[in-house]
């Protein structure tokens, strides 16, 4: 979890110009991407943020 791949490096550090949805297989390493990039835009946006899973374990 604290290692990424170059790929995944890369999505943290794209910007969109709206919302992103990240699709894919079990196992890819989406929420952990999308856990990486939320830290990554909070440390340079303040205010609040809002990230939604369909995976139950992942909010606590």
């Amino acid at each position: 979890m604290t290692f990424l791949d170059p790929d995944q490096l890369a999505l943290v550090h794209t910007n969109f110009t709206g919302p992103a949805r990240f699709s894919g297989p079990a196992g890819t390493g989406k929420s952990i991407v999308v856990l990486h990039r939320m830290a990554h835009f909070a440390k340079r946006n303040p205010g609040r943020l809002l990230f939604t899973s369909f995976v139950k374990t992942l909010p606590t």
